[in-house]
């Protein structure tokens, strides 16, 4: 509506005040409270920091254990007001993927005295703009001491978190690490195999990293993959003799679920694999991916599907 003063124009602002934005998400968890609902998604709605803080600021929120916020517009100043809420401390899972957190928010946050969220078991962090020292201190940190669930797929972290793992003595519940599009090369690979709570992971995906021959034959030496269910190294540059690795490796006997697809691998390095599948003694295999649906990629494990340019 217009309003007409001396001559310009003064329009009211249709944007929702703090108070009304509290109204309507009240409303929204008060109806996910009715229907038993104990998680809260919030995914792509436009969250910024005046609805964090409206959500943050209600009790009816002290009952919910979980809280997704992924592709929406958190900044740090949104995990501060999160983190800070009386009412958020019995969260168990908590996404955050997609957002646009950076380092000083995650380094603030392992800085706090106080753990704030003592329950807290899934953590997700993927694609925000996160690094190596930052995520570092965040997981030796008695913040991270409860995570089962870590996710830090398309951040720029490599190395330096592997190095974490080997020094730290906290991350002993951790059950799940998806770290896609990351830079974790083999000397990372000799680090994460020091970590006290290897024996635990049931869930490693390293798709897309910096991984050798060496650093798979390194994996697959070791006596400590014990409880490993599910291990994704796919898109890396793993060759006919890292194949050889893993299907000699004690690792199969607890595998259910192997990818190496999109290495420059050949059908004589897929050999040793297939037969453990046709053996029953892996249950799922992917050697190749996502040719048919995405022909713009090429799969680096099918020689003839290379370009004629040898691309």
């Amino acid at each position: 509506m217009a309003i007409i003063r001396g001559g310009d124009a003064e329009y009211e602002s249709n944007k929702p005040s703090l108070d009304e934005k509290k109204e309507k998400f009240k409303k929204i968890i008060s109806e996910l409270a009715a229907n038993k609902q104990d998680h809260m998604e919030f995914a792509g709605r436009y969250i910024g920091l005046e609805e964090v803080t409206a959500i943050a600021g209600l009790e009816i929120v002290k009952d919910f254990k979980g809280l997704t916020l992924s592709d929406n517009q958190i900044d740090n100043e949104s995990l501060k007001i999160l983190l800070e809420s009386p009412y958020l401390k019995n969260l168990e899972r908590l996404d955050l993927g997609i957002n646009f957190l950076t380092d000083s928010g995650i380094k603030d946050w392992a800085q706090l005295n106080e753990v704030r969220w003592e329950k807290l078991k899934t953590l997700f962090l993927n694609d925000n703009r996160l690094g190596d020292e930052a995520i570092s201190a965040f997981l030796m940190s008695p913040h991270a001491a409860s995570l089962e669930i870590l996710n830090l797929d398309y951040t720029q972290v490599g190395n330096g978190v592997c190095n974490s793992f080997a020094e730290t003595a906290q991350l002993t519940n951790l059950k799940e690490f998806h770290l896609d599009r990351g830079y974790v090369d083999d000397e990372g690979i000799k680090k994460l195999l020091e970590w006290e709570g290897l024996e635990e992971l049931k869930v490693l995906k390293l798709t897309s990293n910096k991984l050798t021959d060496d650093g798979v034959e390194e994996l697959s030496k070791s006596t400590r993959l014990r409880s490993i269910k599910n291990l994704d190294l796919g898109y890396n540059q793993i060759t006919d003799k890292g194949c050889k690795a893993l299907a000699d490796s004690n690792m199969i006997e607890s595998l259910d679920t192997l990818t190496v697809s999109r290495n420059p691998f050949t059908e004589e390095g897929a050999k040793g694999l297939k037969e453990l599948k046709n053996s029953g003694r892996l249950k799922n295999l992917i050697l190749y991916e996502g040719v048919d649906n995405t022909p713009d990629l090429v799969n680096y494990s099918k020689p003839e599907l290379l370009r004629p340019d040898g691309g």
